[in-house]
Formats: C-alpha cells, structure tokens, sequence
C-alpha cells in the first residue's frame, strides 16, 4: 500500500501501466484521500489517471523552475 499513486512506479508510464493492469487481474485501486477508485471508475479510470499523472509532471517542472531561479539568484 502506498500513500501517493506515483509511488506505484519510476515514470508516469510505469505508474500508468501499472494502474491499468490491475483491474485486468480482478485488483482494484482506491487512493487514501478517495480520489482515485478504479472500481469506482471503471473505464473512466485510465482518463483520469492520465490527467493527473500530466499534472505531476507539470508541477514538478515547475518546482525544479523555482528552484534553478532561486540559485541563480543567490549567485
């Protein structure tokens, strides 16, 4: 069990392949805060998970943005 569902995985396409397979095997995923219910979803799951997965990867690059312009600026 993990917390976050990007721990399921190194890249969005790990997690994303992971996250699809399961129900495949009759294992359905819920998240903590109830944001993410395969059963639930059904086959709109893999939308959402894609949708979120975009959004991660947007607010990491953001993040690693401020970062680079906060040490630049130190400098």
């Amino acid at each position: 069990m993990t917390s976050k569902i990007d721990r399921c995985g190194r890249t969005q396409v790990e997690v994303f392949n992971h996250i699809h397979d399961l129900p495949q095997q009759g294992i359905h995923v819920r998240t903590l805060n109830g944001l993410i219910n395969t059963r639930a979803l059904a086959k709109f799951a893999p939308v959402l998970l894609g949708l979120l997965s975009d959004l991660a990867k947007v607010e990491l690059s953001l993040t690693r943005k401020r970062t680079l312009e906060s040490i630049q600026h130190r400098k």
